[in-house]
């Protein structure tokens, strides 16, 4: 087992990144009225990751899981017995701190996508606009990472937040193209 190694990672947005925080599902339950689009462009800000301090963030668990997920689009294997750097990867990376957005909260624009607004009735449940706040382009943001030991060398792991950033992006509305970005690594040492 060696020293931990410590990395800079800098996020630069290659498009729009979608924001939907489930902590904003906690709060005390209110009447959204009979125009819920209209009520979430509203309270709009609720929805949206951010600090104490109010900054808009993206939280280290968020880049932490694309890093893992990103394993999957890896073909060389690592040493040993993994068939995969997903494992290694879940051991042995940390994400110092939620990484802050150059932007503020005034950039922020609402995305309105029609969605199922019942998932338990599955592909049947009835349809309707939901509100989102979106964050376009360009946006930058940093943080720190720490692989605790090296089975992930530098090069494996620039290689894996690269693929990481442009294939499986940040947040939420991944699946639809957003929260793509292009990820460079630099030893902090």
């Amino acid at each position: 087992m060696s020293d931990p190694r410590r990395f800079r990672l800098n996020f630069s947005g290659l498009t729009a990144l979608v924001m939907h925080n489930p902590a904003s599902m906690l709060l005390p339950a209110q009447d959204k009225g009979r125009d819920k689009l209209a009520w979430e462009q509203a309270h709009i800000m609720e929805a949206t990751y951010r600090a104490a301090d109010g900054e808009l963030i993206l939280p280290a668990a968020a880049i932490r899981k694309m890093l893992i997920s990103a394993c999957r689009f890896i073909t060389d294997k690592p040493k040993g017995n993994f068939k995969s750097f997903g494992p290694l990867m879940e051991a042995t990376l940390f994400i110092e701190e939620d990484a802050r957005l150059s932007v503020t909260s005034d950039k922020i624009v609402p995305y309105v996508a029609i969605v199922n607004l019942t998932p338990s009735k599955g592909p049947k449940g009835p349809r309707g606009p939901r509100c989102r706040p979106m964050i376009p382009i360009p946006w930058h943001a940093e943080t720190t990472a720490i692989l605790i030991d090296d089975a992930v060398t530098a090069a494996h792991f620039a290689k894996i937040a690269d693929v990481g950033g442009r294939l499986c992006g940040l947040l939420d509305g991944r699946t639809v193209g957003f929260g793509r970005c292009e990820i460079t690594v630099a030893p902090t040492d």
